[in-house]
C-alpha cells in the first residue's frame, strides 16, 4: 500500500479533469484508476446516472466495492504451530519410542525359565503426543487475530444506498458500486465510498471524525471530494462514485489493517529460546549417540531412541505452558482492574513498552467542545457573563443541540453568578425567532424579547464572518488580529454580536466578545503521561487533526511541542529524514505528528518496531486500527 502524502488543497477542490491528471502524475496511479475520476462525461450526462448496462460493464472492470481480505485457515493455523522446532522434536522422539523394540524385559522372576519379549514403548509415545497437543492447543487458544479487527471494520460499512440507474433513484447495494455512479446523500447517511459532491445545492456538513481525527464536522461544497465511512450530518446532495473497494480511503484502512502478521513478543522470546536450547541439546546427544554406537555396542536403533529421548528432556517443552497460565492469572487480576487482554503476550509486551504513540482527538482529549471561559475577549464595555448570556440565547438550548450550542451552555451554567452566570437568568427572556446555523451563513441568529419588553437579535457564528457583519477601522484590526492568534494556538473561535430590534425595523450588529472553543485533554490525561513517563514510557501524539490544534494540547499536557506536520511526507521532509540517518530515528527526536493517514500512522509504529522499540498505539477511531 502506497503511503502517499495527504492530497493538496488544489488537488481536492480541483475540477473533474484537473484531479484525474494530478492523480495521474503526482500520485502514479494508473490510467484505469485515472479514468474513475475522468470518464468524459459532462456534468449533465452525470447527473444523468448509469444505466444497468453501463453499470454492469464497469462492475466488470472494476469488480465490487468491498475489500476481500484472505484468512487463513483454521486448519493451517493449528498444523503451522505442530511444525515448531519443539513440537517436531517431541513427536520424532514419540515416533522413535513406539517405533524401537525396547529389547529384551524380564517377564518371569524364574531366571532359569525367563523370556525375551521385545516391545514397543506406547507408554512414552501416548505422554509425548498428549503434550505436544496439549502445548498446540494452548498456543492455538491464547493469540488473537487480527481478522475480527477487520470483520469489525467491515461491519461499519453501509449495506445500501440510493443510486440512480436508467434515470430512476434506486435502492442499490453497496457492493454493487461503480465508479461514476451517481448517489444521494442526506443527514445520517454512512458515505459507501469515495466521492465528489456534484449537482446545485448548500454545502452539507460531514462528520469525519473517525476517519482524520477532525472532532467537529467539515463543511463540504459540490466539486469537493468526501472519504468513505464519513457521515453525512447536515444538508441533501448527490455524490459522484470516484474510486471503490481497496482504492478508497476507507479501503486502504482495512487492507492495511489485514497486512498486519501478529507475532507476540513472548512467543518470538520462546522461539529463540528454543532454538539455542535445542542446538545445544544436538551438540551433546551427538557424541552420546557415537559412543553408545561405536564403544558400547548399542544397536544403532537403541541408540539413537537414547539421544532423541534426551535430546526432548532438554527441550524446554513444559515453557508455553508455565508462561501460558502466568500470563492467564496476569490477565484475570487486569481484568479485576478493568482491563481486558486479547492476545496474552500483550501483558508482557505492555510491560517492556518504551513508547506509546497515541491518537489525539477522543484518546488524549474528550472528543467535545469546551468553552475557555479564560479566554473570553470583551470589547464595547461588555463583560464575560454578558458575552455568554447573549451566546445561549442565541443558541438552541432544548433538544439536538450541537456540540458549539451544548458547550456553551455549560460554560453558562458554571459561571459564577455574581459575575452574570447561571442559566436561571434566561427564563426572563423569550425568544421569538431562532435560526440555526447554516454553512451558507455560518451563524445563529435569535429574535430575542428581554424583560423589560425591549427586542433585540443576538447572533454567534465564525470569527470572520461576524466581523465583516459587524466591525470597521481600529476594531476590525484588533479582531482580526485576535481571530489569528487564536488559530494559531488552534482554538476555534466564535464572534458574538447584538443589535436592537427585530430584522425589520432594528439596527445593525454590534460586537460583544469573542469565545474560545477547544476539545480539552481529559482529566486523568495529564497524570497519567506523568505515570508513563516515571515507568521509563515515552508518549509521542499521533493525530490526523491540525497541526496547530495538536501543539495547543501538547502544551496543555506538557508533552512537548516538537509536532510535525504533513510536510514531512513530502519532498521537503526526505532532507529532514536524512539529517538524522533514518526515519526511525527522526521520530525518536520529535514529540508528535499531526495531520497524518492511516498508513502514516502505521509507518510511524512499524519504523519504531525496525530499530527495537517495543511500541504501543491507542486510539478510538478507524484510522488508529492499522497501527
Amino acid at each position: 500500500i502506497a503511503l502517499d502524502p495527504p492530497p493538496l488543497e488544489s488537488v481536492r477542490m480541483a475540477p473533474v479533469d484537473d484531479i484525474a491528471k494530478s492523480l495521474a502524475a503526482e500520485m502514479d496511479v494508473d490510467a484505469d484508476v485515472a479514468e474513475a475520476y475522468n470518464d468524459g462525461r459532462t456534468l449533465e450526462e452525470i447527473l444523468e446516472g448509469y444505466t444497468t448496462e453501463e453499470a454492469q460493464k464497469k462492475l466488470d472492470k472494476y469488480g465490487y466495492n468491498e475489500v476481500l481480505t484472505t484468512e487463513e485457515p483454521e486448519w493451517k493455523k493449528i498444523l503451522s504451530r505442530f511444525l515448531g522446532i519443539v513440537p517436531i522434536c517431541m513427536i520424532v522422539g514419540a515416533i522413535i519410542s513406539a517405533a524401537v523394540e525396547t529389547g529384551c524385559v524380564l517377564v518371569a522372576e524364574d531366571l532359569d525359565d525367563c523370556s525375551c519379549d521385545p516391545g514397543r514403548d506406547w507408554v512414552s509415545f501416548a505422554l509425548l503426543i498428549f503434550e505436544v497437543v496439549l502445548i498446540v492447543y494452548v498456543d492455538y487458544r491464547s493469540e488473537k487475530n487480527a481478522a475480527d479487527a477487520v470483520k469489525a471494520l467491515k461491519d461499519m460499512s453501509a449495506p445500501s444506498c440510493k443510486a440512480k440507474r436508467d434515470g430512476e433513484w434506486v435502492e442499490t447495494q453497496v457492493r454493487e458500486l461503480v465508479p461514476g455512479d451517481l448517489i444521494e446523500l442526506a443527514a445520517g447517511v454512512v458515505i459507501p465510498s469515495d466521492g465528489k459532491l456534484v449537482g446545485h445545492g448548500e454545502p452539507m456538513l460531514i462528520d469525519e471524525s473517525s476517519l482524520t481525527g477532525e472532532s467537529l464536522p467539515v463543511t463540504k461544497r459540490p466539486g469537493d471530494e468526501v472519504l468513505s465511512g464519513a457521515v453525512v450530518v447536515q444538508g441533501e446532495l448527490e455524490m459522484m462514485v470516484t474510486a471503490t473497494g481497496v482504492d478508497t480511503f476507507f479501503g486502504k484502512t482495512i487492507a492495511l489493517l489485514a497486512t498486519v502478521t501478529e507475532q507476540g513478543n513472548v512467543q518470538h522470546l520462546l522461539g529463540t529460546v528454543a532454538k539455542i536450547m535445542c542446538t545445544f541439546g544436538l551438540v551433546g546427544v551427538i557424541p552420546i549417540f557415537f559412543v553408545q554406537l561405536f564403544r558400547d555396542d548399542v544397536e544403532w536403533a537403541t541408540s539413537l531412541k537414547t539421544a532423541i529421548v534426551i535430546l526432548v528432556a532438554t527441550l524446554p517443552v513444559a515453557m508455553p505452558l508455565v508462561v501460558t497460565t502466568a500470563l492467564a492469572v496476569g490477565s484475570y487480576e487486569l481484568s479485576q482492574e478493568k482491563a481486558i487482554v486479547q492476545r496474552l503476550s500483550a501483558i508482557e509486551e505492555m510491560a517492556g513498552m518504551d513508547i506509546l504513540c497515541s491518537d489525539k482527538t477522543g484518546t488524549l482529549t474528550k472528543n467535545e467542545l469546551v468553552l475557555d471561559k479564560d479566554l473570553i475577549w470583551e470589547v464595547n464595555g461588555s463583560t464575560a457573563g454578558e458575552i455568554l448570556k447573549v451566546s445561549c440565547l442565541a443558541a438552541k438550548l432544548e433538544g439536538g443541540q450541537d456540540a458549539i450550542d451544548k458547550a456553551v451552555k455549560e460554560a453558562l451554567a458554571s459561571f459564577p453568578e455574581s459575575q452574570g452566570g447561571g442559566l436561571a437568568q434566561l427564563e426572563e427572556y423569550e425568544v421569538k425567532k431562532f435560526v440555526p446555523f447554516n454553512p451558507v451563513d455560518k451563524r445563529t441568529e435569535a429574535t430575542v424579547v428581554a424583560p423589560g419588553g425591549k427586542v433585540y437579535r443576538m447572533s454567534k457564528g465564525a470569527p470572520g464572518v461576524m466581523v465583516d457583519l459587524c466591525c470597521q477601522g481600529s476594531l476590525r484590526e484588533e479582531a482580526e488580529d485576535k481571530i489569528i492568534e487564536n488559530a494559531q494556538r488552534g482554538l476555534r473561535s466564535l464572534g458574538v454580536a447584538i443589535a436592537e430590534g427585530d430584522e425589520h425595523s432594528g439596527g445593525e450588529y454590534n460586537l460583544i466578545g469573542m469565545i474560545s472553543l477547544l476539545d480539552p485533554p481529559r482529566d486523568d490525561t495529564a497524570q497519567t503521561i506523568v505515570d508513563a513517563q516515571e515507568k521509563g514510557v515515552e508518549v509521542k501524539m499521533i493525530t490526523g487533526d491540525q497541526r496547530a490544534i495538536a501543539i495547543e494540547t501538547a502544551s496543555r499536557l506538557n508533552m512537548g511541542t516538537n509536532i510535525i506536520g504533513s510536510e514531512i511526507w513530502g519532498p521537503d521532509g526526505e532532507a529532514l529524514i536524512r539529517a538524522q540517518g533514518s526515519f526511525g530515528q527522526f521520530i525518536e527526536q520529535v514529540n508528535g505528528f499531526a495531520s497524518v493517514f492511516p498508513e502514516h500512522k502505521f509507518r510511524i509504529v512499524e519504523e519504531l518496531q525496525k530499530i527495537g522499540h517495543i511500541v504501543g498505539m491507542t486510539g478510538d477511531g478507524v484510522n488508529d486500527a492499522p497501527a
